[in-house]
């Protein structure tokens, strides 16, 4: 019985997420669902279980489950009364990867290497970092514990942080885990296959596909993260998939994949939320769809978004104040940051940016600036990624300008900064592969 609790548990999981990918991207292939099943289903199911938590039901098995089988049922039912000419198709085609030459085998096994490296180091050691004892896998002890948030909002280990991963080990638990760290590894493995499927649209040439998706699995600090149960991995991961589901919603005018891409970006407010990255990706998705002229798609952005940002801070308002008021909150700190603000205090920050947002992501910062010279050069017309990564710099330094402001000795802590920023090189690494796909006939190949 207890096996069969800790695999349903998982398993439904994955299919509530299949589920979810089916109905936003119904034309989607079937092995581009199954690898954003995990990191959709996990997220949205914890979501509706704090909603549901808000509302009275109690953190346990059943409740869990019956959330994830209701919710799926009307997934179900909404995707055959939308899409009566699409199938629910679950064939797994892989040919993709039949007859690869011996460096693209070699290639292959190095992803594969660190993938299934990440999961077997992840169910051999337990939660042992500090914010994961002390904060994250604390608060799921109590809810697995209690069934409800109060205890641990008078633990005083509650407020601020959403609870994304907190109830990620909550369900690990009582459906029958021991060891909850196994989650970050499938965050990891579901975001280097995510890559690779979305990499293989740009029609390039399979082997720069295996290596740019061996490029992400080896990017800095992503694979540390995956041994490491905090939030930095699902929100490095939420973001940048937000941000390649936005580039292919707006490069194909494609509604699903523009709505999928807000579902990620609301989902990394329900991981972090002090981060103000989500900024940039509303004005990024409202002036493209304008300039497209497709004058609707901004409301479903934002207000898809928003239904996934709101609940967490309206639930806090009583604890934290001006949560809720997002708006005003953006105004009145910018304000206050620039209100006054010394010329050496500006000088402190640039250079604690430059050494701890910069330097540890070097190479790909210069690829960075290398690729957005040669599109002035070419007066290339897709800005989009670069647009997006620029505007992510400037709220990067703003965030370090309001947080060294008000928080001293914020200095003694730079690898904070470091990890916030991990989603840099991924997005690089997006951009590589656009400048590729568009500017050189051998790449546009497919083998």
């Amino acid at each position: 019985m207890f096996i069969i609790f800790v695999i349903l548990g998982l398993l439904l999981i994955f299919i509530f997420g299949y589920f979810m990918c089916s109905f936003v991207l119904p034309k989607s292939a079937p092995p581009e669902r199954l690898v954003l099943s995990f990191v959709v289903g996990i997220s949205l199911f914890t979501f509706i279980w704090f909603l549901a938590n808000w509302l009275g039901i109690p953190y346990t098995y059943f409740s869990g489950l019956l959330i994830l089988i209701i919710f799926t049922l009307l997934l179900w039912i909404g995707f055959k009364v939308l899409y009566k000419k699409e199938s629910l198709n679950f064939k797994i085609n892989l040919s993709y990867f039949k007859n690869l030459n011996l460096v693209e085998k070699i290639i292959l096994g190095l992803i594969l290497f660190f993938l299934i490296s990440s999961l077997v180091a992840d169910i051999y050691w337990p939660v042992r970092h500090w914010d994961s004892l002390a904060l994250y896998d604390f608060r799921a002890k109590i809810f697995a514990e209690t069934g409800f948030m109060k205890t641990a909002i008078e633990q005083g280990y509650f407020v601020g942080y959403p609870l994304l991963t907190s109830l990620s080990h909550t369900w690990a638990y009582l459906s029958g885990f021991k060891n909850p760290s196994f989650v970050y590894a499938l965050f990891y493995i579901s975001f280097v296959l995510c890559f690779l499927f979305n990499l293989s649209k740009l029609k390039l040439g399979r082997i720069v596909v295996l290596l740019l998706t061996l490029m992400v699995a080896v990017a800095p600090k992503l694979f540390e993260h995956s041994l490491m149960a905090y939030t930095n991995l699902p929100y490095t991961v939420y973001l940048v998939l937000g941000s390649i589901y936005l580039y292919f919603g707006i490069r194909n005018k494609d509604l699903g994949s523009y709505v999928l891409s807000a579902i990620f970006i609301g989902l990394s407010t329900w991981t972090r939320s002090a981060e103000p990255f989500w900024l940039s990706f509303l004005i990024i998705a409202t002036g493209y769809a304008l300039y497209h002229k497709k004058w609707l798609w901004p409301l479903f952005y934002s207000s898809v978004f928003f239904v996934l940002m709101l609940p967490w801070r309206i639930f806090l308002s009583p604890y934290v104040v001006g949560s809720a008021a997002v708006v005003g909150q953006i105004v009145q700190t910018g304000y206050d940051a620039f209100n006054h603000v010394a010329l050496p205090v500006i000088e402190t920050t640039l250079k604690f940016s430059f050494q701890n947002a910069i330097m540890p992501y070097l190479p790909f910062f210069l690829i960075f600036v290398a690729i957005s010279i040669y599109k002035i050069v070419t007066k290339s017309k897709n800005w989009l990624y670069v647009f997006l990564i620029l505007l992510n710099l400037g709220l990067t330094v703003f965030g370090t300008l309001v947080y060294m402001r008000y928080t001293p000795g914020s200095q003694d802590i730079p690898d904070s900064l470091t990890r916030m920023v991990m989603f840099f090189p991924p997005m690089v690494i997006i951009l590589i592969a656009e400048i590729l796909s568009e500017n050189s006939s051998y790449f546009n190949k497919d083998k």
